[in-house]
């Protein structure tokens, strides 16, 4: 809730720096510290600011733990998953005429930057996620030179929905970042 430029449940004055005012977590009203006739309790509901608080902290830690579960689980769901695709990858773009070198680079690249993100490396997640889009870049590219080859076009679009779709949750989602962070501090 915004706190400041509420008005305050008991004057009616607005509320204008955030450490001049509080609001009841049970019942969600605005209140100047300065304004309540008892301490510690909500002018409305007489909710005890303590046990509040206490409970509120809880559910924040229990949030934070639900969301860096989440996290952890995303990415190594996303490490296996890369690593399976790259591995594939090569497979399918050596078999449709890629040059080995590349295609090979790319693999150990991947692996290498998947190994550095399961540790945390923020950069790690970048280099990934620009890793797999070259990743689905070289397989559209394949799949326009093979169109007389159904299931290789079919195969390698597929390669291509599933690098764009791991690198945008690599990329995008806010639990794995807050798991990385997490996992950096940690190591």
């Amino acid at each position: 809730m915004q706190l400041v430029g509420s008005s305050c449940s008991v004057c009616n004055r607005s509320i204008t720096f955030a450490s001049d005012g509080a609001s009841c977590a049970n019942c969600a009203v605005p209140f100047h510290l300065g304004c309540l006739s008892a301490p510690g309790a909500c002018p409305k509901c007489g909710g005890d600011f303590a046990q509040l608080t206490a409970a509120q902290q809880q559910a924040a830690a229990l949030s934070r733990a639900r969301a860096l579960g989440w996290g952890r689980r995303a990415v190594l769901s996303i490490c296996v998953l890369l690593s399976g695709a790259q591995l594939l990858f090569v497979a399918v773009a050596l078999f449709n005429g890629a040059g080995p070198l590349v295609v090979i680079f790319q693999l150990i690249s991947s692996l290498v930057f998947v190994g550095a993100l399961y540790l945390g490396y923020e950069s790690a997640r970048i280099w990934l996620g620009l890793s797999s889009g070259l990743s689905v870049i070289v397989s559209v590219s394949l799949a326009w030179t093979r169109a007389g080859s159904i299931g290789a076009v079919l195969s390698l679009l597929a390669m291509a929905l599933l690098f764009a779709t791991l690198s945008s949750l690599l990329l995008f989602s806010s639990r794995v970042g807050l798991f990385l962070a997490n996992q950096r501090r940690a190591t």
